[in-house]
């Protein structure tokens, strides 16, 4: 097999096959899923049982960033997602975690879309983010200088004050998600994984009002506070959730019969699911809206 350049390190080398997205994410949806599956937005009609997979790192750097999974998963997500009500501790670990999701995002949404207009309009800085984040995960730079990684929790989510969309919750807990957001102030590298919004700072003017959900480069906890959201993004979440529920509403009619009739058959599973608990969590926020011809999601 011949060599290629890996895209964190640029050594040449024999590349991995390796998930966008952490492999225990992909396990975690499908174990809590209504039906045992995965289910992209893009391809609705097609049932999966992985996330998205790429050759695009050496086996060393595959190794670094496995180091960094391990205890997001052992020490934050797991833990969160049993109780998200208690303080969960972490140390310099997070960061670079955190980091490596942004990477990871930064290089997915500008690989070959050098024409798309978020990433010509703004080329020169998505560039400078990507090579302080590589830097950063390489152990070239200690720090990341302004660009600083958030996360804000999102399991939960009872109350939301406006216009919340109907399948909000769906969307926070049941789905994966990467996207640059730019608008006339603010560029920002958006990751959304299940139970929490991950978000890697590129521009952002209001990153003072912000402290509560940046992530330290040595200790700090997750834990139920007052997190600040730009009205923006707020709007653009909401945007994606309605985008996503529309998405399931194309599905096929014998999809929707192959979904339905898993759940009549396995009625206790669909019943204790993460995705029936979802849909519970919208139809407290927003009534009947929650009901829609959309199928459950995952």
């Amino acid at each position: 097999m011949a060599s290629v350049e890996c895209k964190l390190c640029g050594k040449e080398a024999d590349l991995r096959l390796s998930h966008l997205v952490p492999k225990f994410i992909g396990k975690w949806l499908k174990d809590t899923s209504a039906t045992g599956f995965l289910r992209d937005s893009r391809n609705i009609n097609r049932r999966s049982q992985d996330i998205l997979k790429e050759k695009w790192l050496c086996h060393d750097c595959e190794q670094l960033f496995s180091g960094w999974e391990k205890p997001f998963a052992e020490k934050i997500f797991k833990p969160y997602m049993d109780d998200s009500g208690a303080r969960h501790n972490y140390d310099d670990w997070m960061a670079k975690f955190c980091a490596s999701m942004s990477w990871r995002s930064l290089s997915y949404m500008s690989w070959d879309n050098d024409d798309e207009p978020v990433i010509k309009a703004h080329k020169q800085e998505w560039s400078d983010a990507e090579s302080a984040l590589r830097k950063f995960l390489l152990g070239e730079s200690k720090t990341l200088g302004h660009y600083e990684q958030h996360v804000i929790p999102v399991e939960g989510v009872t109350e939301v004050s406006g216009g919340a969309s109907a399948r909000l919750v769906r969307y926070l807990m049941r789905s994966i998600h990467a996207d640059l957001i730019a608008s006339k102030s603010t560029r920002m590298i958006y990751t959304k994984i299940p139970g929490f919004v991950i978000l890697g700072f590129v521009t952002v003017p209001y990153a003072a009002k912000m402290r509560s959900s940046r992530i330290s480069l040595g200790s700090g906890y997750i834990s139920p506070r007052r997190y600040f959201a730009d009205v923006k993004l707020f709007n653009y979440i909401n945007e994606k959730a309605d985008e996503i529920g529309r998405s399931y509403g194309d599905m096929s009619a014998k999809q929707r019969e192959l979904i339905e009739t898993f759940i009549k058959e396995n009625p206790e599973k669909a019943l204790n699911s993460g995705s029936f608990k979802a849909f519970l969590q919208d139809h407290e926020i927003s009534g009947d809206k929650a009901f829609s011809k959309a199928a459950p999601q995952g």
